[in-house]
């Protein structure tokens, strides 16, 4: 599409917005012609690579800054945009997933950036609602890096205020699943409003404290005095030594978010397994990291996403042991979805195969995210 006029008329005739990013664009008009969608990139993935390159150059620069300065504020800016981006990111989907009630949701257990984010602003910004609070500590529609701290201080002490209080959000009987009183093979564990209550006591204190200490290391992390310094001019440059240690501050804050998942990483299937008695054991992995699941299990009815679908995993919101977490998938915001929400779908067909399982074994039947060995 080298000429406006050519994209225009495209559009035209596939019913596509123009007015969209050109990566959007693209992908759009593939997909309406018919061509599979390559995995993307996470948000994670794009900042690990500039902090990988701020690092790397930091500890290689020669230490005499005026010959390095304009390749470190290069480096730097590309840095802090990502990290703001997975700041943001990070405090949107766990704010969402641990504090909305996915049951009662149009599309249960499907995270939607910009509505997801919405619902973060409204949330955390009701926190300190009549007190002597900074406006501009509160979360904007882009945030700086400053009202991406609070976020985390804020959604800790939500989180943990919650506690105490669960009769405040008891689910009324009218949103109970109705086999909830039909058997006892399969579980409801969401007695609560928000997910957050349901989860293991482990979880929750994990969590709280997780978040607090996220906020309180990125604080003390010289970070933030390191971005004034490297992005205007009127303040003083760091030193090398100085982006150094701030960028080994801030990478142990942002590890303690990927250990417990509360960051968007996609998880997809990696290996499974049948025995004689037809349980699965399934192993997802994303960037090394793996974690292993057992079907059928008492909480296949729950609406989680199934195996065979990239997903999220909330490792560190365990609401049942030994591995049954909160899991969502993504979920694309377009008319087309706008246009199909709550309509009422098809089960997944069966005869699918997951990864690295023979087809002249037993098939696995997917409904939801409960896999069972067909019956011969």
């Amino acid at each position: 599409m080298a000429r406006r006029s050519n994209a225009e008329q495209i559009c035209k005739e596939l019913n596509v917005r123009l007015d969209q990013p050109d990566s959007s664009l693209v992908e759009a008009i593939l997909w309406k012609l018919g061509f599979p969608m390559q995995p993307r990139l996470d948000v994670r993935d794009d900042y690990w690579r500039h902090h990988e390159n701020l690092e790397s150059f930091a500890s290689t620069a020669d230490s005499n800054l005026g010959l390095n300065e304009e390749r470190l504020r290069e480096l730097s800016s590309n840095y802090f945009v990502s990290l703001e981006r997975f700041l943001h990111d990070s405090i949107a989907f766990l704010t969402w997933a641990l504090l909305n009630d996915h049951h009662t949701s149009e599309q249960s257990y499907v995270y939607f950036e910009l509505s997801g984010k919405e619902f973060t602003k409204s949330k955390l910004n009701e926190v300190n609602a009549g007190t002597r609070s900074r406006a501009e500590d509160d979360l904007s529609d882009n945030p700086n890096l400053s009202q991406l701290v609070q976020a985390y201080t804020r959604l800790s002490k939500k989180l943990e205020s919650l506690r105490g209080r669960e009769q405040e959000w008891n689910r009324p009987a009218s949103t109970t699943p109705e086999f909830v009183a039909k058997t006892r093979l399969q579980q409801f564990p969401f007695d609560h409003l928000v997910p957050f209550l349901d989860l293991t006591a482990e979880s929750q204190v994990r969590l709280v404290e997780t978040l607090g200490a996220v906020a309180s290391d990125l604080n003390d992390s010289g970070i933030m005095t390191a971005r004034n310094g490297l992005l205007h001019a009127k303040q003083e440059t760091p030193s090398l030594a100085e982006v150094r240690a701030a960028l080994d501050r801030s990478r142990r804050a942002l590890d303690r978010l990927e250990q417990i998942g509360a960051v968007r990483t996609t998880f997809r299937v990696a290996a499974s397994a049948v025995n004689s008695w037809g349980r699965w054991t399934i192993v997802m992995e994303s960037n090394g990291k793996e974690i292993e699941f057992s079907s059928p299990s008492p909480y296949s009815w729950l609406g989680l996403p199934g195996f065979t679908t990239p997903q999220y995993l909330l490792h560190g919101a365990l609401f049942a042991r030994p591995n049954e977490m909160l899991r969502f998938r993504e979920g694309v915001a377009s008319d087309y979805q706008k246009y199909w929400a709550g309509y009422e779908q098809r089960p997944e067909a069966g005869n699918r195969v997951l990864a690295n399982q023979s087809e002249n074994l037993a098939t696995p039947m997917e409904t939801g995210s409960f896999v069972s060995a067909k019956a011969d």
